[in-house]
């Protein structure tokens, strides 16, 4: 979706994660992140299992 608005003009810029590093030919990329991101939650659960 957000790509869509992106290429319609209808947005300047478009703040997207992608599992892979593809970038599409008809868009320029910035990394803005070379820290791993985090799931932060008050409650416990599923997604807060760790992984070593």
């Amino acid at each position: 979706m957000a790509l869509d608005l992106l290429r319609a003009g209808d947005v300047d810029v478009a703040v997207v994660f992608r599992y892979d590093d593809a970038i599409p030919d008809d868009l320029r990329a910035t990394p803005l992140f070379e820290d791993p991101m985090y799931l932060l939650s008050l409650e416990p659960g599923p997604a807060h299992r760790v992984r070593q």
